[in-house]
């Protein structure tokens, strides 16, 4: 399963900067040391994509190239020691030969795999999932965080929730019902999970009264970014990772099984629990 950021990486200028907790490179991961991953990467014609210091899918897949032709475990991500090895074998490459163990008489280079091109949207899908991330345990929407200057009671993280319905559904609900612990909150599962997409960079229009998340299309094999959905509650969450029959979520409103339980958590299902899959990419 991929990694996931660190919760609570910053945000510089608007954008979440992700920071890994283990030194790992994976999914997720940004910064110069992506960007030396993708340098030598593409000096040995395993990734053919932009150097842009963000680790997608395209990044990924060149990784599990390499280390098969490496000789290595399957594996999608890059830790300190394959990132030494590989700049080892970028530098002798670029020497013009290669000296390691395991190739012969290290004259001939092997051919890499072809690298799979990289999602357009994935950018866009990847930031939706490191914000959604840095979002669970914030929020405790069902619980008093004390009074505020009126001497109501405030909801335990209503600056979050109110974020989510400013960006995702702006001037639909009164500020008071986000914030104060009273009755008429609505179910906020979708609202968060269109937050998560539009923050993250998704083209994507505004929450609907009676029509949820607008322009989304059903897709049979969902990706990380999509939409999940099941009938209970009518509740939505959004797709973090799949692997076979697993689907790996975050879920806005959400307190284990209970799809109304008013705080952000990952879950994991199996593809029968869904009701269908959705997506605003194109």
């Amino acid at each position: 399963m991929v990694g996931l950021p660190h919760r609570g990486g910053a945000r510089a200028g608007g954008v979440r900067v992700v920071v890994m907790s283990d030194g790992v490179l994976r999914r997720g991961s940004t910064g110069d040391e992506v960007v030396e991953l993708q340098t030598c990467l593409q000096q040995l014609s395993f990734y053919p994509s932009t150097i842009d210091g963000d680790f997608g899918p395209g990044t990924e897949q060149a990784v599990v190239d390499y280390r098969q032709w490496r000789g290595l475990d399957y594996g999608v991500e890059a830790d300190e020691q394959l990132r030494e090895t590989l700049t080892t074998d970028a530098e002798q490459h670029a020497a013009g030969g290669y000296h390691h163990d395991g190739y012969g008489d290290g004259t001939e280079e092997p051919e890499p795999v072809a690298a799979a091109a990289e999602d357009p949207n994935d950018a866009a899908r990847q930031a939706a999932i490191s914000h959604a991330w840095a979002e669970i345990g914030l929020v405790r929407a069902k619980e008093s965080g004390g009074a505020d200057e009126t001497g109501r009671q405030t909801r335990v993280g209503w600056e979050r929730l109110t974020e989510y319905f400013d960006v995702a559904a702006p001037g639909i609900w009164s500020p008071d019902v986000v914030k104060y612990v009273k009755p008429g909150l609505p179910s906020w599962c979708g609202i968060f999970t269109l937050w998560a997409l539009k923050t993250g960079g998704a083209s994507v229009g505004n929450w609907g009264m009676g029509t949820g998340i607008p322009g989304i299309k059903r897709v049979k094999d969902p990706k990380p970014g999509d939409i999940g959905y099941m009938e209970q509650n009518q509740h939505y969450c959004l797709i973090r990772e799949v692997a076979g029959d697993t689907v790996y979520s975050i879920d806005g409103n959400t307190v284990g099984d209970n799809t109304g339980g008013g705080e952000v958590n990952d879950r994991t299902r199996s593809r029968g629990d869904y009701a269908g899959f959705f997506t605003v990419f194109a």
